[in-house]
Formats: C-alpha cells, sequence, structure tokens
C-alpha cells in the first residue's frame, strides 16, 4: 500500500477531511503490514511501512485496544533495550463455512491465519428443520471455542443450485430438494444475527482447487464436479463467473445422454439424468446382461467405478459410457469458454478410473490439446473454498473497519 501525505497550502477544512483520510490509511497500512507477518515490534512496523514512530505507536496502541492486536512479548535490541513484539489477534475476527449437500451439514470456524479452529458436520434434517439445525451447527462452534457472535465477521454458505441474484432465491435444487425457492442468504442472516453470503458449491470447489489444489498457477480453470449431481465451475482471473441469472455451469442441462426433451429431463436435466450418480447405476442395470460381472444387483455408483479399476467388464463398459458423456461435456465446455485447465472434481468425477478414458476421447474429438487435471482436494473442495472466500471478505472488512 502506497502513503498518504499532508499538504500544508489546503484549505482548513479540506485538510481536515485529508487528515482523516491519511489517518485511516494509514492505519489500514499498519494492519495490513501486521496481517502479512508473523510477530513484529513497532520499529519492524516503521521499516516496513515507511511511517514515523510517533505515528506507528499511536496506530499500534489503537489497534491495540480494538483487540485486533496483542502483545506476545519482547525482543531485545543491540543496545539492551527490550522492544513489544505484537501479532494480530487471531481470534478477532472468524470465518464461518457451511457446506449443505445432499446427505449433511458441514461446518468449520477458521481464524484470520486462515486456521481451522473448530469443524463438525452432521447427517442432513427432514424437510423444515434444514437452515434451523445450520445455524444451530454454527452457534455450536461459536460457544465451543469461546468466541463471541460479533467476532464471526463473514459467513459463507455453499449449497447445490442455483442463486437468483436479484432476489437471493434458490434453484435448480433436485438433490437438496428442502432449498427449492428458499433465500439462503436472508434467511439464514435472520437465524444467526449476522451477514451470510451464499454462493454455489461448484463455484467454490473451483476456487478451493485454485488456491489449495492442483490449478494454483492458473486463473482461468474450469471444475466438472460429478457426484449425486453434474455442475461446472468456471473462475475467469480467479473469479467465479455466475452468469446473468445465478445458473452458469448448469451442465446437467447440456442435451447430451438421454432425451433433453423428456420431463424429467427437465428438472434434472438430460446429462444429469445419464451421467450423474442415478444414471451411473441405470446404465448398470441396462448393460447387466451384456457382461460378465461380480458386481452385486443394487451396487453404488462408487462401487461400479471401483469394479472397473479392477477389470470388471460390466464396470468397463459403464465407465467407458460415463467418460464419453463427460468428455463431450468438458469439450462444449473447452470450445466455448477456453479455459487454461479443466478440472475433474466430486467423489466420481475425480475418480482415478475416469480420467484415462476421457482424455482418449478428448484426444479424439478436439483439435486442441485441453490441459485435464484430477481434483487434489476430493469433497474437501467446497470447504476449502468457502473458507478462502471467507478469509478475503475477513481481511477486507477488518481493513475497512479501522480506515473508518
Amino acid at each position: 500500500m502506497s502513503l498518504l501525505h499532508l499538504h500544508p497550502d489546503e484549505p482548513p477544512a479540506r485538510r481536515v477531511e485529508r487528515h482523516a483520510l491519511v489517518r485511516a490509511h494509514n492505519q489500514t497500512v499498519v494492519l495490513d503490514t501486521f496481517l502479512r507477518g508473523v510477530a513484529l515490534s513497532r520499529v519492524d512496523v516503521a521499516e516496513a511501512t515507511g511511517l514515523s514512530r510517533p505515528t506507528v505507536n499511536v496506530i499500534v496502541d489503537q489497534l491495540e485496544r480494538l483487540g485486533l492486536l496483542v502483545r506476545i512479548g519482547s525482543r531485545t535490541g543491540s543496545v539492551g533495550r527490550s522492544a513489544a513484539v505484537y501479532r494480530v489477534n487471531r481470534l478477532a475476527g472468524v470465518v464461518a463455512a457451511v457446506v449443505i449437500s445432499e446427505q449433511q451439514i458441514r461446518a468449520s470456524l477458521s481464524d484470520l491465519d486462515g486456521v481451522v479452529v473448530a469443524q463438525r458436520e452432521i447427517a442432513k434434517p427432514g424437510r423444515g428443520q434444514l437452515l434451523r439445525s445450520v445455524a444451530e451447527l454454527v452457534i455450536g462452534l461459536e460457544v465451543e471455542i469461546g468466541v463471541a457472535p460479533q467476532s464471526v465477521r463473514a459467513t459463507i454458505v455453499s449449497s447445490p443450485g442455483a442463486q437468483d441474484p436479484l432476489t437471493g432465491r434458490l434453484s435448480l435444487t433436485e438433490n437438496v430438494p428442502e432449498l427449492s425457492g428458499v433465500r439462503l442468504a436472508a434467511e439464514l442472516s435472520s437465524l444467526l444475527a449476522q451477514e451470510v453470503v451464499a454462493d454455489m458449491d461448484v463455484y467454490l470447489a473451483a476456487v478451493g482447487e485454485h488456491r489449495f489444489g492442483c490449478a494454483q498457477e492458473v486463473d482461468t480453470l474450469g471444475l466438472l464436479w460429478v457426484s449425486g449431481g453434474i455442475g461446472f465451475g468456471m473462475l475467469v482471473d480467479g473469479t467465479p463467473v455466475r452468469g446473468a441469472h445465478g445458473s452458469a455451469g448448469e451442465v446437467g442441462y447440456l442435451p447430451l445422454g438421454t432425451d433433453p426433451f423428456a420431463s424429467s429431463s427437465r428438472r434434472r436435466g438430460s446429462l444429469e439424468e445419464a451421467a450423474a450418480a442415478a444414471g451411473i447405476r441405470a446404465a448398470t442395470r441396462r448393460l447387466r446382461n451384456e457382461y460378465p460381472t461380480q458386481l452385486n444387483l443394487r451396487p453404488s455408483a462408487s462401487d461400479v467405478l471401483d469394479a472397473a479399476g479392477e477389470g470388471d467388464p460390466l464396470g468397463c463398459a459403464v465407465v467407458d459410457e460415463e467418460a464419453k458423456l463427460l468428455a463431450m461435456t468438458i469439450f462444449s465446455v473447452c470450445v466455448t469458454l477456453d479455459p487454461a485447465a479443466i478440472v475433474l472434481g466430486g467423489d466420481l468425477g475425480s475418480h482415478p478410473v475416469l480420467r484415462t478414458p476421457i482424455e482418449r476421447y478428448l484426444n479424439e474429438l478436439s483439435p486442441f490439446p485441453i490441459d485435464l487435471r484430477s481434483s487434489a482436494l476430493g469433497n474437501e473442495a467446497v470447504l476449502l473454498g468457502a473458507q478462502a472466500v471467507g478469509h478475503d471478505l475477513l481481511i477486507n472488512r477488518l481493513l475497512n473497519s479501522v480506515a473508518v
């Protein structure tokens, strides 16, 4: 951050206004320096920022009174004097991250350093109890680590479905029908008595892979998520692309795999009908009489992929169909959006048995190379992405809070 300076020839009123601006800016510079460092003395801060020692002394005292800095000890200087050493109070701001999925709710609290200080998951409750259970889970974590509710300065909640940017209502939530039409951010904010930011799970998964996973060196990437549903998260310059109606990436509705005009396709999407977990199970039933197999009569989608990895003929046939559908999906996205890399995510999409046949079909389809990668984070990608987005929001709010 650059420093602001006062101009002696300014009119008095303008000078007062500018003085306040300079003071706020300098407070932000000092706090930002502590957020970047580990443990710093006042001399360290003055050297790092170029601010005068008296200015640094005043600001450090202010930040300590606000509870944003804590003194952690002292350091002996070269002339024998000891200097107080400070660091950011890691619990002065806490991020709550929540992931709502088909089977469970996961929540975590992380501190200013991005370290998770509490985490818990519960089974998804029955209809009518979902949002209350989310709120109780977050509040329970706050009590567990002993932070006041006002310390949770950023709450990010992830769910399937598209969020209308104007109304905040969710749609396309077939896998969690309790969320259909719900204003997730507003209703959860009311229960928690704090601001909540809601986002689509696949967008946050893409952020997670970009920040911590297999795509850290590229800023424009796509993540194809295959699990109980199918979704696609696109990042451009590291930022999710949500679209005019909040439904960018709903590739489950691509007209692939099943009849796109069938009523079931309108509800779930023809590609999702064919290639998500239920589609894999349906393909297994359809092909069972054509191939020998060791699979039981009602295998899960993961069982089928595992069997293919062990060479089971039926499992291999199903995987071949699945890989072809996913390759066509990826190719459709790549010729439209041209991401630098595509990440295969979700418990099914990231299964190791899928990548090689998908790459084979992509080589047949595409006139240009496609950088295909398997998720490094698995199902953790969504929660990690939510934590990263929340941490960014937390830092911005803290910096803004000392600049007012």
